[in-house]
């Protein structure tokens, strides 16, 4: 065989293996992730991680120390109640 040839033969055999393989409805989806729900436990500390370190009081002291020059405290209020905690997503306001 030539290079070219064996080129040939190795790029149509590798098309005709996914042909192959799709036609045969083989799984195309990869499997290296499967979700799992959490148990009882996780799904706690999952819910108060933030309230055990603090993190939501410090984001909150942030957004409040740099907004609360510029807007009243109403519009601080306002902005807070649409932000979410960039960790657990938990609503700040």
């Amino acid at each position: 065989m030539t290079a070219i040839n064996r080129r040939r033969f190795l790029a149509g055999s590798a098309l005709a293996g996914a042909g192959f393989l799709t036609a045969a409805g083989a799984p195309v989806a990869a499997r290296a992730f499967s979700f799992e729900s959490a148990n009882q436990e996780t799904h706690k500390a999952y819910l108060n991680a933030c309230s055990i370190n603090s993190v939501h009081d410090e984001l909150i002291e942030e957004v409040v120390s740099k907004l609360g020059d510029r807007l009243s405290p109403e519009e601080v209020e306002a902005t807070l109640a649409s932000l979410s905690c960039p960790y657990c997503g938990c609503p700040l306001g």
